[in-house]
């Protein structure tokens, strides 16, 4: 039996401000779809600011999970290598995925449930990115 990942942002989604952003990133290139061997990252904020993978995630609430949604962690790991993401469907995130720390170089953007895997990263022309290393997000949404 799998955790319901829609279960989960439906909770966030009443618990948090209308304004907050919401984007889910997978450690598999894999059209952003959960396998039985699949770790996550669920996580919520509602500041435009750069986030690096590695470094501290203030003011963002965030859930670890493995084993396909089976065991959730207590923390999120810095160590957490992200190969794919997606904003949440319908909540009005958007985010820029970037293969570089402090979001710099070319942003790859998603919104709207799109996934964005790691080969759609443009690196700095040197090598292949391996994985997203920052990110910013924000809710385009209208307030109510």
């Amino acid at each position: 039996m799998k955790f319901p990942i829609a279960n989960l942002f439906t909770f966030f989604a009443v618990a948090s401000k209308v304004s907050a952003w919401y984007v889910q990133f997978l450690n598999e290139d894999n059209k952003c779809e959960v396998g039985e061997q699949t770790e996550y990252q669920l996580l919520i904020g509602d500041k435009f600011d750069c986030y690096n993978f590695g470094a501290s995630y203030n003011g963002i609430e965030c859930d670890h999970f493995r084993e396909g949604g089976f065991e959730k962690l207590w923390e999120c790991k810095g160590t957490f290598i992200a190969k794919s993401a997606k904003p949440k469907h319908d909540t009005g995130s958007v985010c820029k995925f970037y293969a570089a720390v402090d979001c710099q170089g070319v942003g790859i953007s998603g919104e709207g449930g799109s996934c964005v895997p790691v080969s759609q990263l443009i690196g700095d022309g040197t090598s292949v990115p391996q994985r997203i290393a920052s990110f910013r997000c924000e809710n385009t949404e209208e307030p109510a």
